[in-house]
């Protein structure tokens, strides 16, 4: 079998650094090279003369083939992180339901104040006729409070 010429090796190492960096899977640059290769052979064995240059043939033969690999391995992985990262939020926010059922109707009311209309300490204060000093203390142990049931850590 014939050497495969330094341009195209050039050829595919480019493709292969341009497609790892675009799609964020440095760790797979060898993969790439390695389907590079295969794509060029490949393009070799279909190539019909007077169908055009066989130089633009094999590069479109290059680009597809590490396409082809990327598609399949890296969105592959994206859709299971996916599921699993989805997994893990319907976990924590059924914890998180659990948690929140337990607290104090005024601690519920002083996280939906602070947290979902982004009120200060002291307009909660107003609204809920207390101190604002009693409003930030009931704020921060509630957050402790739910930090702890559920295992987080800050």
């Amino acid at each position: 079998m014939k050497e495969i010429p330094k341009e195209i090796i050039n050829e595919i190492e480019i493709v292969s650094k341009v497609l790892c960096y675009k799609y964020g899977c440095e760790y797979l640059y060898e993969d790439l090279l390695q389907e590079g290769v295969i794509g060029y052979l490949q393009a070799l064995k279909t190539f019909k003369k007077g169908k055009g240059s066989i130089k633009t043939w094999t590069s479109l033969g290059i680009r597809n083939q590490i396409q082809k690999f990327i598609n399949k391995n890296i969105y592959q992985t994206q859709r299971i992180n996916e599921d699993f990262f989805i997994i893990k939020e319907n976990y924590f926010c059924k914890e998180l339901k659990k948690s929140i059922n337990n607290l104090t109707s005024l601690e519920i009311k002083v996280l939906k104040y602070k947290i979902i209309n982004n009120l200060s300490f002291k307009k909660i204060a107003n609204k809920l006729k207390i101190d604002y000093r009693k409003v930030n203390f009931i704020y921060f142990n509630t957050l402790k409070k739910l930090r702890k049931e559920l295992g987080v850590s800050i």
